[in-house]
């Protein structure tokens, strides 16, 4: 099964997470994640709760997980709470990865992929969806069906996933990893010297 925990819907605090969003706009710009070697999110856009973290640079990631004092965006502090609480569903200890806003314009798609660094195979990937709303989800060969504030849990680097906007609206959804917590341990000897490099 690929989906690690039941799905749960938290209704509450979708909104509350699209008005932080929501009034973001304008003061921080979105990020457009083009690659010179795939399409793969090219049709989307991203903004970052906790620094875009150079996910393909290993010893950076292990940096900052490490990091007792890591940098948090200041425009998402509800985001950064609403992330804190999900522990409590999902029962995950391990340090934060990395964690996205995600921004789906109309008939944008994510293409079917499975995440691959090394960073990846380390991780729980975190979906909670924040547009009232479909949108088409995909996981290892497994429809999600999706509503407002549901919140589920895979792999990014064993299972395919895919998303797809069909809507004529933005479609708004949260991404966030935590940390094997037994695989950090084994790797911290591979830390970056300066926990700082992991924005470079």
């Amino acid at each position: 099964m690929a989906i690690k925990i039941t799905p749960t819907v938290i209704p509450n605090w979708a909104n509350i997470l699209l008005d932080e969003i929501i009034a973001d706009e304008g003061k921080s710009d979105w990020w457009i994640p083009k690659s010179s070697t795939h399409d793969i999110f090219e049709t989307c856009f991203m903004k970052f709760v906790n620094g875009n973290l150079q996910y393909m640079r290993f010893a950076n990631m292990i940096a900052h997980a490490i990091d007792t004092d890591p940098y948090w965006n200041p425009a998402f502090t509800k985001i950064r709470e609403f992330c804190d609480y999900t522990r409590t569903i999902t029962g995950e200890a391990g340090p934060w990865g990395r964690m996205c806003i995600w921004k789906m314009p109309p008939n944008s798609h994510i293409l079917p992929h499975r995440d691959l660094y090394s960073y990846h195979g380390c991780v729980t990937r975190h979906l909670y969806y924040l547009s009232d709303m479909p949108l088409y989800v995909e996981i290892s060969g497994q429809e999600v069906t999706v509503e407002q504030g549901l919140l589920h849990t895979f792999n990014p680097f064993e299972d395919e996933h895919e998303l797809i906007n069909r809507n004529d609206s933005d479609f708004y959804f949260l991404g966030f990893d935590t940390w094997d917590i037994g695989r950090l341990e084994s790797l911290k000897m591979f830390s970056a010297k300066t926990p700082r490099e992991y924005f470079a």
